[in-house]
C-alpha cells in the first residue's frame, strides 16, 4: 500500500509456513521445489529446489529475468 503497487501486482516466493500467509496473499505466490506439502498446495505456482536454481528459474519463467 505505502508504494501504490495493487496486490494483484506482487509476487511472493517462500518454502516454509511462515511463509504462508505471504504466498496466499500475493498476486502471484511461488513455492520452492523443496517447500512444505502446505506452500506448494497454496502456492500458484512451483519452481525447483533453490539448490538446482528454483530462484532463477521462476523469475525467469515470469519473464522477470
Amino acid at each position: 500500500k505505502k508504494m501504490g503497487i495493487d496486490i494483484e501486482d506482487t509476487i511472493a516466493i517462500g518454502d516454509s509456513m511462515n511463509d504462508y500467509e505471504m504466498i496466499q496473499g500475493a498476486g502471484v505466490g511461488i513455492a520452492m521445489g523443496n517447500g512444505s506439502q502446505a506452500i506448494k498446495q497454496c502456492a500458484d505456482y512451483v519452481t525447483k529446489p533453490m539448490g538446482e536454481d528454483g530462484l532463477y528459474k521462476a523469475l525467469e519463467y515470469f519473464g522477470l529475468l
